[in-house]
């Protein structure tokens, strides 16, 4: 499903695409105080945002 509104936050940066994880609720808990759970999850996200 490609997100391809001109108005949709994550198409605006300067590449105008992004991406937009779909995270569940359990792992956001566990990222929201930081910590491994968010260093691993930024591990796994980064070399696809390259």
């Amino acid at each position: 499903m490609a997100g391809i509104h001109p108005k949709n936050i994550c198409n605006r940066g300067k590449a105008g695409r992004s991406i937009q994880p779909e995270i569940p609720r359990r792992l956001r808990r566990a990222i929201r105080h930081g910590g491994e759970a968010i260093a691993r999850v930024a591990s796994a996200l980064r070399p696809r945002l390259a």
